[in-house]
């Protein structure tokens, strides 16, 4: 339950803030990728059971599905993707067992749900 709060909360508050009808500057860097880490988290979390379209609601920041560009919605985008490949994919970090399995879960549903779009 509060995690589904944090996620309403937190995307409510990055389509404010980066989506096509933002009106203020971009967060600072060091916020952005405190934001981008928890929202990682949380797509690592809730991805799989509550959170599919975790990866349409960050596309739409971009503007591009209307035709209203958004820079730093595009940015935004790119860093969350960035970020969930360096937290599930990254070849270089060695995991543990548990996390190796829900890693490649969750690939797996990318490439099964996302990956064609």
């Amino acid at each position: 339950e509060s995690l589904s709060y944090l996620k309403y909360t937190l995307l409510q508050y990055v389509r404010q803030s980066y989506g096509p009808d933002a009106q203020q500057e971009p967060d600072p860097v060091s916020l952005q990728n405190k934001l981008t880490q928890t929202l990682t988290y949380l797509f690592v979390f809730l991805y799989q059971d509550g959170w599919q379209s975790f990866l349409d609601d960050f596309w739409g920041l971009t503007g591009l599905p209307s035709n209203r560009d958004s820079v730093s919605g595009v940015l935004f985008y790119l860093r969350i993707l960035s970020s969930i490949h360096d937290e599930i994919a990254d070849m270089l970090l060695s995991r543990q067992s548990n996390d190796a399995k829900r890693n490649t879960e969750l690939k797996d549903q990318l490439r099964a749900q996302d990956v064609h779009k």
